[in-house]
């Protein structure tokens, strides 16, 4: 099982018992450890989610509202989002950043029905920050259906 897909509660535990065995092996790993733990949790601190729903698909240009909501582990932040056909094709993303979006807010994606067909579609967020290190974590994947 990967580190994202465990229950945050899991991964602590795991975490703390990782840093006591450091703390037992070598006095002069555990002090340096302490910052490298802090990013961890403060990764799995980090939360957001992306919600959009079913919706008509029309003939021509459209748009297709998402609502986002992110608690990010540093101040500089970014959120990206990505509509993402069956096939893996992605057709349309959407983009907030700290400085200009607040940390919950409305989004749109943009597409044309020339180049994409009804469906079920992913709905896949990307959300990155900086606490003096670069962090990414993928949020959990939405599935929506646009139907004619």
């Amino acid at each position: 099982m990967t580190h994202a897909r465990m229950a945050p509660a899991r991964l602590l535990a795991a975490a703390a018992v990782a840093v006591g065995s450091l703390a037992i092996a070598s006095p002069a790993t555990a002090l340096s450890d302490p910052q490298a733990e802090l990013h961890s949790l403060q990764h799995v601190r980090a939360t957001g989610s992306v919600h959009s729903r079913d919706g008509a698909f029309r003939k021509g240009c459209q748009s297709h509202g998402y609502r986002y909501r992110v608690r990010p582990g540093g101040s500089d932040w970014e959120l990206e989002v990505f509509l993402v056909e069956a096939g893996g094709k992605q057709i349309s993303t959407g983009y907030e950043w700290k400085g200009r979006d607040p940390k919950r807010g409305r989004g749109r994606f943009e597409f044309c029905s020339q180049s994409t067909r009804p469906g079920k579609f992913r709905v896949r967020s990307r959300l990155t920050w900086d606490d003096g290190e670069t962090h990414v974590k993928w949020l959990e994947p939405r599935t929506i259906r646009l139907r004619r």
